[in-house]
């Protein structure tokens, strides 16, 4: 089972950060949706861990500064695999 959690939360990262990268690649053709849905993708990761963690969570619709993304996605990450 932990494999297979392992392996659901690299892809998870994977896709999160090439998301990151495509938006940051094509800032001025984004509308705001693109952006509030990938911060909401986000959070949700991050508010789950928190709940486990027992940690200050994010809201669900919270819009984050773009520039933190990566790093977001990176913390979830390492706090997911923490988890397992």
């Amino acid at each position: 089972m932990k494999e297979k959690l392992v392996d659901l939360f690299e892809y998870t990262y994977h896709f999160n950060k090439e998301m990151i990268k495509i938006i940051s690649e094509n800032l001025e053709k984004v509308d705001e949706k693109a952006i509030s849905l990938i911060n909401h993708t986000l959070n949700a990761q991050q508010i789950w861990n928190s709940r486990i963690l027992n940690e200050k969570s994010f809201e669900v619709w919270q819009i984050n500064p773009f520039e933190n993304l990566d790093g977001i996605n990176q913390q979830n990450f390492n706090k997911s695999l923490e988890i397992v």
